[in-house]
């Protein structure tokens, strides 16, 4: 027998003994369903109408999380690769109970969107992503993560933002979408998203990586009081603006919010080290000062000290960074 006769032997050998092991170790299969009606019974419970693809004896479960305007549901069953399953689609109806329903005017369920349209059901709208600018998320005094986000959507209704947050390997997804039934007509127009919310609860870790739809967070900010009091405020643009002389000035448009409601005087100061820009932009508040629980737009302008020659160089304005070529 030639040798590459004999190769081919041998990695048809391994090949099939690597298959075998393959088909003998168990794995934990996902099995999403397709849902063909959400309806609501007397007690305000949500049933679930729908098919799976095959015909498995595992039992669909559900997540929850709660937004401002809708309910996000994971509904999926998790079975056994070396399971049995017949090849014939399987029907089934799922409930949730009243008080994880929640009553929600929207629900997204998986990838799909639902609109309550009487007492008794829902409706299947349809569901497109917003265009994120910018987005932020930042630990609040109590722990909890707030999330702002920026950006526009493609049609001139006044639609809500609906979101959605789960996690994927190593990172969290966080959608943010509009929804409207199919035979409504908009303006074919832009119109500006702008939210502050708060997060349901996560166990992930500080460090984790964080998606709003394709704009990617690779960090927390925090909104701690030092010995101080100082507060610092949350920036979530910077424009900046460079003269054509040489050397060149640099002034910022900054917009922002501050985390709380007290009226303070705002302080701004700024250091430069090399070609790098630090601008802090800080509330000092009383440590015995009560302040409302809403958040405070913040618009400013900034010019910086001194001049800057040719070169690239980096502002950051709190934990906000971006650089300029000159």
């Amino acid at each position: 027998m030639s040798k590459p006769v004999l190769l081919a032997l041998i990695v048809l050998l391994v090949g099939g003994v690597y298959a075998l092991w393959q088909n003998q170790t168990e794995r934990i299969i996902r099995d999403m369903p397709a849902i063909s009606a959400v309806t609501v019974d007397a007690d305000g419970a949500l049933i679930f109408h729908g098919d799976f693809a095959q015909d498995c004896a595992a039992a669909p479960q559900a997540e929850t999380s709660n937004f401002p305007n809708n309910l996000d549901i994971q509904l999926a069953r998790e079975r056994s690769s070396l399971g049995t399953c017949g090849l014939q689609e399987a029907s089934f109806t799922f409930e949730l109970a009243a008080e994880a329903a929640a009553g929600s005017p929207w629900l997204i369920i998986n990838e799909e969107v639902w609109a309550r349209e009487t007492d008794a059901s829902y409706e299947a709208q349809s569901l497109f992503p917003v265009h994120i600018d910018d987005a932020s998320l930042r630990l609040d005094g109590s722990g909890d993560l707030l999330l702002s986000v920026r950006g526009n959507q493609a049609v001139g209704c006044d639609l809500p933002e609906l979101y959605t947050m789960r996690a994927a390997e190593g990172r969290v997804q966080i959608g943010v979408y509009n929804a409207m039934s199919a035979d409504v007509a908009c303006p074919d127009m832009l119109v500006e998203a702008h939210e502050t919310i708060r997060l349901p609860a996560t166990e992930s870790p500080v460090d984790t990586l964080f998606e709003v739809n394709t704009f990617l967070i690779d960090g927390l900010e925090t909104e701690t009081v030092s010995d101080s009091d100082k507060v610092m405020t949350h920036i979530f643009r910077v424009n900046v603006n460079a003269t054509e002389s040489q050397p060149a000035q640099i002034s910022l448009d900054i917009e922002g919010e501050h985390p709380d409601g007290c009226d303070l005087p705002v302080q701004v100061e700024q250091a430069r080290e090399g070609n790098t820009i630090q601008v802090d932009i800080y509330r000092v508040v009383p440590a015995d000062m009560i302040c409302p629980m809403i958040l405070r737009p913040y618009q400013g302008a900034v010019q910086l000290e001194g001049g800057f020659e040719a070169g690239s160089y980096t502002i950051k304005v709190n934990s906000h960074s971006q650089t300029l070529d000159i």
